[in-house]
């Protein structure tokens, strides 16, 4: 007897499925018994359930990315400045450049704390070329001129680099 395409198809690859005993102790309603004893399960209706299931999982990254940048954020900027007995944090940061496009110089904002010891932009080319760097001798926040001198037309990510750690990475588009 000749098999069909599709039957020689289902034949030669491999198989996945699960257990229907331990899927029923989870999801009872997603289990069929058979006349014969034999269990089966109705994985259209499982779609949704795992679905519902990966979003939650993505959220739970997404609030543990958040806490951890944040952690991180707050590790790096310790210093203070205690005017009128008032604490106040310092955040480490970098800014969109703005304009953005750019044909000639943009501005970007940066805040960096007192007890920075080293911080730089580093402007890449989308190969991972780094082909400018700026010195951020200052501390505080501030804004840094670059101009479009050393850049051909496209788009460049820029860094933030803080006592030898990336602090934020952002796009900018050069357009001459």
């Amino acid at each position: 007897m000749k098999l069909t395409k599709m039957e020689e198809q289902v034949r030669s690859k491999q198989h996945y499925g699960l257990s229907a005993e331990q899927l029923e102790e989870v999801f009872p309603d997603l289990v069929y018994e058979q006349e014969d004893g034999t269990k089966s399960i109705n994985y259209v209706e499982m779609v949704p359930i795992l679905v519902q299931a990966i979003n939650e999982l993505n959220a739970k990254i997404e609030t543990l990315e958040n806490k951890e940048e944040a952690t991180t954020k707050k590790a790096m900027q310790p210093a203070t400045d205690n005017s009128n007995n008032e604490e106040k944090l310092l955040l480490l940061s970098l800014s969109q450049n703005k304009p953005n496009p750019f044909s000639n110089s943009t501005t970007i904002e940066v805040c960096i704390p007192e007890d920075v010891q080293k911080a730089f932009i580093y402007v890449y080319d989308l190969e991972g070329k780094k082909v400018e760097q700026v010195d951020v001798t200052a501390r505080g926040k501030q804004n840094i001129q670059l101009t479009s001198a050393k850049l051909t037309d496209g788009m460049y990510l820029y860094s933030l680099i803080a006592d030898g750690k990336v602090v934020e990475t952002r796009r900018m588009i050069v357009e001459k």
